[in-house]
C-alpha cells in the first residue's frame, strides 16, 4: 500500500481530503472504544431488556437509564458523563498530537 504523501500526481485537495477521513476515523474509533462499548452496555444493563429478550433501539436508549430510576442507574449515568468529558480531552490530545505529527512531517 503506498502512503499518501509519496503520491506526487495526486493533487493536494486529494490528499487533504483522504488525510482528514484518516484522521476522523481515529477519533470515531476513540469515542467507540472510550464511551459507545460502555455507553450500549450499560444502557442494556438498564432497560433490562436482556431478561425479556426484547432488544431493540427504542428499549436500549439513552432513555432506559432515566425510566428505570435506580441507584444503579444514575451510577451508570453519571459514569457515562464523565466518560463523555474523558473522550473530549483525549479528543484534544489526538488532535494536537496529529497536528504536531503533521507539522514534523511536512519539514
Amino acid at each position: 500500500m503506498t502512503p499518501l504523501d509519496k503520491i506526487k500526481n495526486m493533487g493536494l485537495s486529494n490528499y487533504l481530503f483522504f488525510a482528514t477521513f484518516k484522521n476522523l476515523s481515529l477519533l470515531l474509533a476513540i469515542m467507540t472504544i472510550i464511551y459507545s462499548v460502555y455507553a450500549i452496555i450499560t444502557n442494556i444493563i438498564a432497560s433490562a431488556a436482556l431478561s425479556a429478550g426484547a432488544v431493540d433501539y427504542i428499549t436500549i436508549s439513552l432513555g432506559s437509564k432515566e425510566t428505570n430510576n435506580t441507584a444503579q442507574n444514575r451510577l451508570y449515568y453519571f459514569i457515562s458523563c464523565w466518560l463523555g468529558v474523558a473522550t473530549l480531552i483525549i479528543w484534544i490530545l489526538a488532535i494536537i498530537g496529529i497536528k504536531y505529527h503533521e507539522a514534523k512531517d511536512s519539514k
